[in-house]
């Protein structure tokens, strides 16, 4: 920069502060911004040695000396360069030298304004909406800068000074009146940092250069210039090649008309009718700037997307549709005016920085830009101060919580995963565990159910005061009967014992949950919201939500949200709204259209055809998806995640069959082997008797019994009978 150039040195100031935040957004630390001040005196050798370490310049320079030193140390080290052309326009301090006649000057053009006689010009880089309370009368057209886009740099810095305190320390605001310069700056910061991240894709190691070697790297073949090009958006228009490396901002400037006059108070104009750009020049909406803008009928109505109310068709000749839409068609008729409809530029519905600048619908209205909003737009006490709405159109509508229906999986075995495998292990253990610590006390206590099988039911029946009487059956069904019996007892005293209301209030409140402090808690809620960083709109909140790996839950509008979970499954709504106001339609502070619209209104509500709307777009609308009842799947456990009990129990039943067959073969065989046994012992023991009853021993014995027969062959047979003195084989498991 030139030295003792104030304005250059405001210039430095706000670039100091964009690499700040550009050093913030990439996180880096290594990139520095030094100063160099040029005198008189200097040349191309005095600054060749100001460029250790230097890998981008930036240059203030207004002179044409300094101008020239820049150009040729860009020319012989090839450092990347932007040279700044730095002018402004001062207004005179009088008018033709007349001092003495400025006050009567004042008052006669005064005069012409209520007269209406000439108009006014006021150009000016002030991006503030015109505003005048205490203007009587005026006639006057009105041109500013006006943002083009999404893009908001400036809010986007003036949050980063606010985050981090920068603002206070460094005494630096963004003014309106300065606004315009902050973002040109921001401009070329950004530029030069994209120009380094280009030529090196990592901050690691930056390039340097040299007036006798050039570059340090040799592969360096980043121009600015391509940089440039290839980064065109930004908040107040994008940067045009007029000429080769000669760039100027396509800057838009929108003209509004301001007539106030004091025989109609009640009835105030701020109109945009024309548009002016570098590039295409003056464009006019009317006809001509001149237009009487008191007895226009065609009104400028701005809106934004948010289905059901307001949604995109893909017809140029009827572009939108939705509930709003059709809410304004029927004031239409009954007002009876022309409209002509367009999206705000930033897509918000309106928020105010620190200057009272608003921005979205709200902006376009006190701008001028917009003679109407039509959007679902809530009703607040700090907007009411710059616009004025009508009776509202829609219910009250609150602030909700919109979050991703947990995925049901279905698993036939999906009961298996409620505990882990060591605690089923342990389970397991425990059932094998207990079960033979059971057999072995029933079977050796003496006061078991199998060695005292009456008493300890009586007991149990003595204790708690229940009669019952002996029935008939098997030992097994009157213990389960009695036990059945002595159940409901205990259940109905459980239940009485439920039903009474015997808590004090005393006890009751030491079991209240106390909550953090207020100020805490949404102190510390809305830390977390800056850190995860909030989503810029409704498609990216619902993306994030159903794609977030650790869980997001947007917390928006109710309308909104709503509509979300209506046309997708995966989306629901959780909790209560909040904060509830209702929806109206916005006009310009003081427009003759505000008493005419809530008439409309009015006459639509009592007729009940707003009621209409909302079934057409709520109940009916199109895009609706049928979604499986909720209670259904909270009424209970499905068979698609139950029933691998059911396949465990046939498992368990089918196991059982085998082993059954295993056991009832095995003891069949067994038996079947013991009989034969003892067939071939009684065999041998009849081989062992003498005919005729003679022993082999010599003693006589009774010889076996016969039963006298014939054979075929006529010889005479004897059947020996088998003595009962040999017990047959008893098995009381196989006694069929």
């Amino acid at each position: 920069m030139d030295k003792n150039d104030s304005f250059a040195k405001s210039a430095v100031r706000h670039l100091n502060i964009s690499k700040m935040f550009f050093n913030d957004k990439f996180r880096v630390d290594t990139i520095s911004l030094d100063r160099f001040d040029f005198n008189e005196t200097a040349d191309i050798n005095s600054l060749c040695v100001k460029m250790v370490n230097v890998s981008f310049v930036i240059s203030v320079c207004r002179s044409s000396h300094s101008i020239g030193i820049v150009a040729e140390l860009a020319r012989i080290s090839q450092v990347p360069t932007i040279q700044v052309d730095l002018n402004y326009w001062s207004l005179p301090l009088n008018f033709n030298g007349q001092h003495k006649n400025l006050f009567h000057n004042h008052v006669q053009a005064a005069d012409y304004i209520d007269q209406r006689v000439f108009n006014m010009y006021v150009l000016t880089k002030d991006i503030t909406a015109f505003k005048c309370d205490s203007c009587e009368s005026a006639l006057m057209f009105w041109m500013r800068p006006f943002p083009v886009g999404k893009i908001m740099e400036i809010r986007d810095l003036d949050d980063y000074l606010f985050r981090n305190e920068i603002g206070l320390e460094l005494d630096y605001s963004i003014n309106g009146w300065d606004s315009l310069n902050v973002a040109f700056y921001m401009n070329v910061m950004g530029y030069a940092f994209e120009t380094i991240r280009e030529m090196n894709a990592t901050f690691d190691v930056l390039p340097t250069f040299t007036c006798e070697a050039g570059p340090s790297e040799p592969n360096i073949t980043t121009t600015v210039r391509e940089v440039v090009l290839n980064d065109p958006a930004h908040e107040y228009g994008n940067y045009t090649e007029s000429s080769p490396n000669l760039f100027f901002q396509n800057l838009e400037v929108r003209i509004y008309k301001i007539d106030r006059d004091r025989d109609h108070e009640d009835a105030l104009f701020n109109k945009e009718v024309g548009v002016w750009t570098p590039t295409s020049k003056l464009s006019v909406m009317y006809g001509t700037l001149q237009v009487d803008v008191r007895n226009l009928n065609i009104f400028r109505v701005v809106t934004l997307i948010q289905p059901p109310f307001v949604q995109r068709t893909g017809d140029p000749n009827t572009p939108y549709e939705g509930y709003c839409i059709d809410l304004i068609n029927m004031i239409q008729v009954e007002v009876n005016f022309t409209y002509t409809i367009y999206e705000v530029e930033d897509g918000s519905f309106g928020t105010m920085d620190d200057n009272g600048n608003w921005n979205g619908l709200i902006g376009a209205l006190v701008s001028g830009s917009a003679d109407i909003a039509l959007a679902p737009l809530s009703v607040m006490a700090e907007r009411e101060n710059d616009v004025d709405f009508t009776v509202p159109y829609y219910d009250l509508v609150g602030t909700t919580i919109l979050m991703k229906k947990a995925d049901v999986e279905y698993s036939l075995f999906k009961f298996m995963k409620v505990l882990e495998w060591p605690v089923w292990l342990c389970i397991v253990a425990a059932y094998l565990f207990t079960s033979i610590l059971l057999w072995i006390f029933d079977r050796f206590s003496p006061y078991s159910f199998t060695n005292n099988k009456e008493s300890s039911l009586d007991d149990l029946a003595k204790q708690y005061k229940i009669e019952y009487a002996p029935i008939k059956g098997s030992a097994s069904e009157t213990y389960f009967r009695r036990m059945a019996e002595i159940e409901e007892t205990f259940y109905n005293m459980w239940k009485e014992m439920s039903l009474n209301e015997s808590m004090s209030p005393r006890d009751r409140a030491k079991l209240a949950v106390w909550d953090y402090p207020v100020s805490d808690k949404f102190t510390n809620m809305w830390r977390y919201m800056q850190e995860s960083k909030l989503p810029p709109d409704m498609d990216a909140a619902v993306d994030r939500v159903l794609n977030s790996v650790d869980g997001f839950a947007f917390i928006g509008d109710a309308t909104e949200i709503k509509y979300a979970a209506l046309t997708n499954c995966k989306l629901q709504q959780v909790g209560t709204e909040f904060s509830r106001k209702p929806y109206a339609i916005a006009v310009q502070s003081g427009h003759i259209l505000k008493d005419k619209i809530s008439s409309a209104i009015l006459m639509l509500l009592n007729q009940r055809r707003l009621e209409t709307l909302k079934e057409k777009w709520w109940t009916d609308n199109p895009n609706k998806v049928n979604c499986p009842d909720s209670s259904d799947e909270s009424d209970g456990i499905s068979i698609q995640n139950i029933g691998g009990v059911f396949i465990v129990i046939l498992a368990g039943i089918a196991l059982s069959i085998v082993t059954l067959a295993f056991e009832y073969y095995y003891y069949k065989r067994k038996a079947r082997k013991a009989a034969e046994k003892e067939k071939e012992q009684i065999e041998m023991k009849i081989q062992q008797v003498i005919p005729n009853g003679v022993h082999q021993n010599g003693i006589k014995q009774d010889g076996p019994k016969t039963v006298n027969g014939t054979n075929g062959n006529g010889n005479a047979v004897q059947r020996t009978k088998r003595s009962n003195s040999v017990s047959a084989y008893e098995n009381t498991a196989f006694q069929y």
